[in-house]
């Protein structure tokens, strides 16, 4: 009789809607929470742990940073919870055992049956003589026993649940901004460790104030409002420069036309 190992009972993890949820707080500008199933040991981080989300790839790989942790790791909505308690509850739950499978007997092979020799029939012996001995009876084998079945080891056990390693880690990104005296801004990207970057993009002044702004590094946002500064009133000693020509432009225009009136 075979026994059904009872159902696991596991608490809710991210949905579809949850991902649509992820997905409309990032276009916001937040940086929303979620709680890891799993921990990675290798980088110290325990089950439960939370993780700020970074993107979300697809319809069910959310790519999160843990807390204390400086990479980005994809998790499927499977491996994530909404509430702390929720993730305690899903990594104290044991895994589920599989079903038992009753091990398949081998059909012994039936031996083949043994024939007593006929009797021979003992020929007559002469008159006074001893009679002959009877021949020994042939021996007859024993019937062969089937070997004892022995399930495999570890074929009933539960298995053990795997582990998340920090392999496979997306690369470390480098963001350059760079601004000249003129209001000019640029950005530019360099994956990993390797010095070439990309081609600098052009990006508008009031852009990089609200991205200096959202980073909240004092000294950061000092040094490129200071640059802004510079441009601003640069901008505005042009226009007034550009100004007073064309007020000369209008009044050298005005008097060549008075000239040509008094011919």
């Amino acid at each position: 009789m075979t026994t059904v190992p009872p159902r696991r009972k596991t608490a809710t993890t991210l949905t579809q809607e949850d991902a649509a949820a992820l997905r409309a707080a990032l276009a916001e500008g937040k940086r929303p929470t979620v709680y890891l199933r799993d921990g990675v040991p290798s980088l110290g981080v325990p089950a439960a742990s939370s993780a700020r989300v970074v993107s979300v790839q697809g319809e069910s790989t959310v790519l999160a940073r843990p807390k204390g942790v400086s990479d980005d790791l994809p998790y499927e909505l499977g491996e994530l919870y909404a509430s702390r308690s929720a993730a305690l509850a899903a990594a104290a739950l044991p895994p589920a055992a599989p079903p038992k499978r009753r091990p398949r007997a081998v059909a012994a092979s039936r031996p083949a049956p043994v024939r007593s020799p006929a009797p021979v029939a003992a020929a007559p012996s002469a008159p006074g003589a001893e009679p002959a001995s009877a021949a020994p009876a042939p021996a007859v084998p024993a019937p062969a026993v089937p070997p004892a079945v022995v399930p495999a080891p570890g074929a009933t056990g539960a298995p053990a649940r795997p582990r998340r390693s920090g392999r496979g880690t997306p690369e470390r990104v480098t963001v350059t901004i760079t601004g000249t005296a003129d209001g000019q801004w640029s950005v530019q990207a360099a994956r990993g460790s390797a010095t070439a970057r990309g081609k600098a993009t052009p990006v508008s002044p009031d852009a990089v104030a609200r991205a200096v702004h959202e980073l909240g590094d004092e000294a950061t946002t000092s040094a490129v409002a200071a640059v802004l500064d510079h441009a601003r009133r640069s901008a505005e000693q042009r226009v007034a420069q550009l100004s007073a020509e064309l007020e000369a432009a209008r009044a050298a225009l005005q008097a060549l036309a008075s000239a040509e009136a008094d011919r």
